[in-house]
């Protein structure tokens, strides 16, 4: 995993996807508790993966490989629903 988590923080987006699909049940269930709408929660996922294509190689510590996704994730989630209460308003 170490090795997976050096080339996904060099940029490499093989091992990005890789990455993000080995975490993938880890990673929805946390979106899914956000926005409850598995919808939304896909989008979530798709903004996420899209971010970690064009944002991973600044991550500067491997190690911190699966936290920074994570916090992506959240972020993402974040925006999904601030769109939402302003739809609603």
């Amino acid at each position: 995993m170490e090795n997976l988590l050096e080339k996904a923080t060099a940029g490499d987006q093989l091992a990005i996807l890789e990455l993000i699909e080995k975490d993938e049940d880890v990673l929805y269930p946390i979106a899914y508790t956000y926005l409850k709408n598995e919808q939304d929660t896909l989008d979530a996922m798709q903004e996420m993966t899209y971010k970690a294509l064009k944002k991973m190689h600044t991550v500067k510590q491997p190690e911190f490989g699966r936290t920074w996704l994570v916090r992506v994730l959240i972020n993402c989630c974040h925006d999904i629903l601030k769109k939402r209460i302003q739809s609603v308003t």
